[in-house]
């Protein structure tokens, strides 16, 4: 029905005789100080068009709802009428308006302008203060704004859109009822709660539902929950979506393969969609309702919707009034009509204008008042009884009341009300009513699930969600399983059932005790609606693929029902959570993900290197334990090969068998150095110096063979040490040797004195213990600042080499530069000395040997300082330089003198060396080199 022909008939209809009649008796009005208009649906439809100009509707068939609404404002009236301490010499009146169609919408707002002058409110000797109602979304859109253009405060009981919140639009409407922001939020918890990441929505035409669901949608992507299909019923008007539109979003539900559907709908197209729904058979389902249609009666009724799955939905927090009931019954007993004959009823039915006549309201009896009134409906009357009881609080305070008396009745303007109103806070039947936001009421909500037991069904509450949390208790919750299956597990003495092609079950063997039977443990299909004689299925006796172990039940607990009747359904559910994921089958060693949130679509990744997953559509991957490792899409974890220098690298086995010759040669000639030590040339060579440094050599050397074993981190803390002692120890043998020998050809004459303080203090092995102390605290300084540590380098997914980590490399930098400081010294005095008689001086040899020194560690630190890996090159790199500088010397300094001793022994007697002295000396030296 257009807005045009609504206001056309209105005004028609507010035409006639306004005045008349205003002290009828009459359930719709109640003379006051104060009024407040009441817009209820009373009733659920009229005669519409089918009546006589400028009459009045003619309401018919009682709405549960609405008239319950209406007898709590009533009853609130009553209530705060006979407070003491609520506005207390101030009563407060009501004309109520049974909406039981739009055209009486828009006949009361316009009751309120009785002068037709549309720009003052003088002339209303009522003096309405607020309207209440009415009950629909678009009816309060619309009549909102000619109440605004009036200045008359509004109070809505069951508008939710979220557009009301709009004070620019609604700048008067306050509602009792949270916006429908908190209905979705609250619906996406319970889905987020439960672990459900793929799910359908399905709105209609109407503005609201099409806010939620866009509101919904964008929520779920936030949350991480994909909204796999989106499904709109575009026509407004229920009863013109077709049953081939319903039929292709149900189609497209199951094509998705979501376990999970929103569906937010009103009351009718709920309908329309579930008769639909049982038709094509779809079963096993979750749906999640909203605060529209999750009560409904006209839903719940429906044959065969027991059958499509479970139903979760959320509903306003209800509260009980407990004068609630004792009021309506104190009303019918109170029938004005009563003592009236037929003909003045209806001459008064006949009026028109005053009032509307409710002949259900008052032809209603005791007995079916609580079968209209259930506890589901009048526990939602609060609001509207909240409503008033929020109004007379500000009208309190806008009075300037107190416990005995107003000072005046006279309220000032519209908005002095609306900021007080905005403002209360007080408690009522043990809620606390406080508008959010300034004008709108959110007490929180009730979750409850749809429970059939015996074919009867109960709304059970499960939790509650409030702005803060959602709570609910899982177990309470009955999911569908999925088809059934039979198991041969049969208790002792029966046989296993045969299920025929109708479903029935057969047979069933009894036992040797006439009031017992024994039946087999299986789960009845659902499409087994029919038995044939009786039988008897134990209710918790079910398997399932879900969890692959079979339950049985006490016989005691058996369940049994007749042919031609349905079966107990409590038997046909789960207590596990049913999963709701995306439809792509991810097998082990992959996870299911999405690939964008927005396209929301699902596909399988593979888990990483380092992580593993052994089970098929997982949603993460499992991290491997420590010391274990797994490539990419793997399974399964592996203990990593510890790898470290050894033997069968090439590279490093040429390492060896050189230092192995290294060695050999050293402990040659040490041997000749020991069976010639008297001799001039082991003399010459520094006598008990060289056999020092022949063993520091060897201890080098050795050093090697730390790298081709397993590390450890005592082998890691010592190596480099010892490698460092015994080669500083050598260098040092060096270097004393050379200052001997100049000292002795050439200074010996120039500096006596020096030369004698040299003999005097021992200079050589003062020097050897020096220059190895400093070595020596070099290397401890190191250790306790940062000390080598074993360190295992991850080389490969499949390996992991395990070498020594130096530490900070100034450490070792510190070391190997005295080590190249005592190396420079040597080379210099090497040099210095090369005009020495030729049994004494190697200058030749010497030099390049300290040249290869250096160069050889100046090149290593240079790459170890600028490489980042260090790892298996750089140790082989080591092993390589230390070999060089153990050969250096071998080569330079101690060869040449065992071929002297052992090839040509006329060179390495007493007179042989006095004749190089004697020509030596006999030669003019000078002191520059």
């Amino acid at each position: 029905m257009s807005a045009a022909w609504v206001v056309a008939a209105a005004l028609l209809l507010v035409s006639p005789g306004r005045g008349a009649h205003t002290s009828c008796p009459s359930l719709f009005h109640l003379p006051g100080d104060l009024m407040i208009e009441g817009l209820f649906p009373v009733h659920s439809n009229s005669t519409g068009r089918n009546r006589s100009m400028g009459q009045l509707p003619v309401c018919r068939g009682l709405n549960s709802w609405g008239y319950s609404q209406f007898q709590a404002m009533r009853l609130a009236v009553e209530e705060i009428n006979n407070s003491s301490h609520l506005l207390p010499n101030v009563t407060l009146g009501y004309h109520i308006w049974d909406t039981c169609e739009e055209s009486l919408y828009l006949q009361a707002v316009l009751q309120l302008d009785p002068d037709g002058e549309h720009n003052s409110r003088a002339g209303y000797s009522d003096r309405v203060v607020a309207v209440v109602g009415p009950d629909t979304t678009d009816m309060t859109h619309l009549l909102s704004r000619i109440l605004t253009f009036y200045q008359f405060l509004q109070i809505s009981y069951n508008a939710k859109d979220q557009i009301f919140t709009d004070k620019r639009q609604f700048p008067l409407l306050f509602r009792m009822v949270p916006n429908e922001n908190h209905q979705t939020r609250g619906l996406l918890s319970l889905v987020q709660q439960l672990g459900w990441k793929w799910v359908s929505a399905v709105g209609h035409g109407t503005q609201a539902s099409q806010t939620s669901l866009q509101m919904l949608i964008s929520e779920a992507r936030a949350q991480g929950i994909c909204v796999s299909y989106q499904g709109l019923l575009a026509n407004r008007d229920w009863t013109l979506v077709s049953r081939e539109q319903l039929k292709k979003v149900i189609e497209n539900i199951e094509r998705t393969k979501t376990n999970v559907t929103l569906l937010l709908v009103d009351n009718s197209v709920a309908q329309s969609f579930f008769r639909v729904v049982v038709e094509l058979k779809v079963t096993r389902k979750i749906w999640i309702a909203p605060e529209t249609w999750v009560l409904s009666e006209e839903v719940s009724n429906l044959p065969g919707i027991e059958t499509v799955g479970t139903i979760l939905g959320l509903t306003i927090k209800p509260v009980i009034l407990p004068e609630f009931l004792p009021f309506v019954k104190k009303t019918l007993r109170c029938n004005p009509w009563n003592g009236l004959s037929p003909s003045e009823q209806q001459a008064l039915k006949n009026v028109g204008g005053c009032y509307q006549f409710c002949s259900d309201c008052h032809s209603l009896s005791l007995e079916i008042l609580e079968d209209v009134l259930n506890s589901r409906i009048w526990h939602w009357s609060f609001y509207s009884y909240a409503a008033i009881y929020a109004l007379a609080q500000a009208l309190h305070q806008l009075l300037g009341c107190d416990h005995e008396s107003c000072p005046t009745k006279e309220v000032l303007t519209p908005w002095q009300l609306y900021e007080i109103l905005a403002q209360v806070d007080f408690s009522l039947q043990n809620n606390t009513i406080k508008f959010s936001n300034q004008t709108d009421l959110f007490l929180g909500y009730n979750v409850i699930t749809w429970n059939w037991v015996n074919g009867s069904l109960d709304h059970k509450t499960i939790g509650n969600y409030s702005a803060q949390s959602l709570i609910i208790d899982q177990s309470k919750i009955k999911w569908p399983t999925p088809d059934g299956l039979c198991f041969i597990i049969n208790p002792p003495g029966s046989n296993p059932p045969a299920i025929a092609e109708t479903g029935d079950l057969n047979p069933v063997l009894q036992a040797p005790s006439q009031s017992l039977y024994l039946f087999t443990t299986c789960t009845v299909k659902r499409s087994c609606w029919w038995v044939s004689g009786r039988q008897e299925v134990p209710p918790a006796a079910w398997s399932t693929s879900a969890s692959g172990m079979p339950k049985t039940s006490p016989f005691e607990q058996l369940s049994w029902w007749q042919q031609q009747q349905n079966p107990p359904l409590d038997s046909l559910f789960l207590p596990e959570v049913p999963t709701s994921t995306c439809v792509t089958e991810c097998k082990a060693g992959q996870i299911r993900s999405k690939h964008t949130l927005d396209e929301c679509t699902c596909r399988c990744d593979s888990c990483p290197e380092g992580t593993y997953q052994n089970q098929t559509n997982s949603d993460f991957c499992l991290p491997c334990p420590p010391q274990m490792w797994s490539p990419k899409r793997s399974s399964t974890c592996f203990y990593p090969v510890i790898t470290f220098l050894s033997i069968r690298d090439t590279t490093v086995a040429a390492l060896i068998i050189v230092s192995l010759v290294d060695f050999s040669l050293l402990c040659g000639c040490l041997l000749v150095f020991a069976l010639h030590r008297q001799t001039p040339v082991v003399r010459a060579a520094g006598g008990k110096l060289a056999f020092v440094m022949l063993v520091s050599l060897l201890a080098s050397c050795t050093t090697t063979l730390l790298f081709v074993v397993e590390p450890t981190p005592l082998g890691c803390l010592v190596r480099q040490p010892i490698f460092a002692l015994s080669f500083t120890l050598c260098i040092s043998c060096l270097l004393v040797r050379s200052c001997q020998i100049v000292f002795i050809f050439k200074l010996a004459r120039r500096l006596p004195w020096a030369h004698k303080l040299w003999l005097k203090y021992q200079g050589a092995y003062a020097s050897l213990g020096l220059s190895v102390l400093l070595q020596g605290g070099l290397c401890a300084l190191w250790l306790s600042l940062s000390p080598p540590s074993l360190q295992a380098d991850v080389v490969s997914p499949r390996e992991i080499f395990l070498r020594c980590s130096e530490g900070h490399v100034l450490g070792l930098g510190s070391v190997l530069g005295f080590l190249g400081l005592l190396g420079a010294a040597c080379f210099a005095l090497a040099f210095w000395g090369r005009n020495l008689p030729k049994n004494y001086s190697e200058a030749r040899l010497l030099a390049l040997s300290m040249l290869v020194f250096l160069m050889g560690w100046g090149s290593f630190m240079l790459i170890y300082a600028t490489t980042e890996g260090k790892g298996r090159q750089i140790a082989t790199l080591q092993m390589f330089t230390v070999q060089t500088s153990v050969y250096a010397i071998l080569c330079t300094f101690f060869l040449p003198k065992c071929y002297i001793i052992l090839f040509k022994p006329q060179h390495n007697t007493v007179a042989h060396f006095q004749t190089c002295i004697q020509t030596y000396t006999a030669t003019p030296q000078t002191m520059t080199p």
